[in-house]
């Protein structure tokens, strides 16, 4: 067939239906609101999983350190400081130790400074310390003859 003997289909025609339906209109705005809520709902449930993934792969790390170490030959490893409750107790004796927290004058001009003792001392020490460098002469310019 050639372009001219094709049946063309009429214009009034074009995108109707002929049985007899009525073609419904859709609601974007329904359909907006339907699929962010699906959208809403397939991230937290994506966010559950992910969690419930992390959760296993930091049991099952746990688990084979916990068993490396027991398996482990190396004594100092094995030691109880390196427990929870161990861990406890050498932080309260390093901060019994530690002597600038134990010093109330000290802890008291940090407290009214707004800082932690032990920068409140390097700050009183870097004061005393600090020797403001000499202001270098100024440099002479010479001035040449004019000719």
């Amino acid at each position: 067939l050639r372009a001219s003997q094709r049946r063309r289909p009429n214009r009034s025609s074009r995108g109707h239906r002929d049985d007899g339906r009525k073609k419904e209109k859709p609601n974007i705005f329904a359909e907006f609101i339907r699929d962010a809520e699906a959208e809403l709902e397939a991230r937290s449930a994506s966010k559950e999983t992910w969690q419930e993934d992390a959760r296993r792969r930091l049991k099952q790390i746990h688990r084979s350190t916990k068993l490396l170490l027991d398996l482990s030959e190396d004594v100092e490893l094995k030691d109880k400081k390196y427990t929870n409750n161990g861990h406890k107790v050498m932080m309260q004796s390093f901060l019994r130790d530690n002597r600038s927290r134990s010093d109330p004058s000290l802890v008291r001009e940090a407290r009214r400074a707004g800082a932690s003792p032990e920068v409140h001392q390097v700050k009183k020490y870097n004061k005393d310390l600090y020797v403001k460098p000499p202001t270098p002469p100024p440099v002479k310019k010479e001035e040449k003859p004019k000719v």
